[in-house]
């Protein structure tokens, strides 16, 4: 029986997989962590550790994936150890496509841009909430409110407005998209061998996204109150994501991700790598790359 829950960051692979494998938060000890969960917790399975180590040791009640890329997400994980309901796949399909870009079943991707998500309704859940264990919670509401109506488990990339939390979370994406398109003049733009490399400060998500649509071939996305950094790369640059990444760990052993999907991520704890630090081992690589 599962007691506590332990995880770093309160995202929608982490907190939908805990909504799948415990009915309730009643009586469980939320634990938000700072780093990799202890040896201990990860080998007792009355402790769920979520994104937070022990990569695919799902009989110890674990679920990660971030050091391992033959992985799926920890949802889809949680999703096979519960037997792989029919009635959660359009749910599951839609976080694993948005966490990893990975597609569980053929159903055609929405094309009306203007209709909310459930990631866009737990977009807007976080930027109403800054406390990482409150949107936890109110993240795992939300999801248990999805996984209640039939309906909305089969409507997931258009889930209608029919709550006050849809409503506040849905009117919240709209701020946080005007924000985000805000954000684009203080991006800095460089060019190595004709790739396009555009490096964003921000604490707002999606910003990889918004690089991207502006012509980004390698994307840079860091957040100075978390010490985080992330890098997205486009299919053609992505064989310069793989050595990058190697180079990452020899300075600063922890970077991670999933490569192959064409994201990497600085360590759990943070980095504390300079921008002119990544920049400077990017160009590096690019140039030597085209030199051979």
């Amino acid at each position: 029986m599962i007691k506590q829950i332990n995880f770093l960051k309160a995202d929608l692979d982490t907190v939908s997989t805990a909504a799948m494998l415990t009915d309730c938060l009643d009586n469980l000890q939320i634990k938000r962590l700072e780093n990799k969960a202890s040896d201990s917790d990860l080998k007792d399975s009355s402790i769920l550790c979520i994104e937070c180590g022990g990569d695919g040791l799902c009989t110890l009640n674990n679920y990660d994936h971030h050091e391992n890329d033959d992985l799926p997400c920890a949802t889809v994980q949680a999703f096979n150890m519960i037997g792989a309901p029919e009635s959660l796949l359009q749910f599951v399909d839609h976080v694993s496509y948005i966490d990893t870009n990975t597609r569980l079943c053929n159903t055609p991707l929405p094309l009306n841009k203007s209709s909310y998500s459930v990631s866009s309704l737990f977009s807007g859940m976080l930027y109403l909430y800054n406390d990482e264990n409150e949107r936890f919670t109110k993240g795992y509401e939300l999801i248990k409110a999805i996984f209640s109506s039939d309906y909305l488990l089969n409507t997931v990339w258009n889930i209608p407005l029919f709550s006050d939390n849809f409503k506040r979370y849905a009117n919240a994406k709209s701020t946080m998209k005007q924000l985000l398109s805000d954000e684009l003049c203080k991006a800095k733009t460089f060019c190595i061998e004709g790739y396009q490399v555009m490096l964003l400060r921000s604490e707002l998500t999606g910003i990889h996204g918004l690089l991207k649509r502006n012509g980004a071939d390698i994307s840079i996305a860091i957040n100075d109150n978390l010490h985080k950094i992330s890098i997205s790369f486009t299919p053609q640059t992505l064989h310069f994501g793989k050595i990058i990444l190697e180079k990452l760990n020899r300075i600063e052993p922890g970077w991670g991700g999933h490569i192959d999907k064409g994201i990497i991520a600085s360590p759990y704890q943070g980095s504390f790598l300079r921008d002119i630090e990544i920049c400077k081992i990017m160009t590096e690589t690019i140039n030597g790359q085209h030199n051979h």
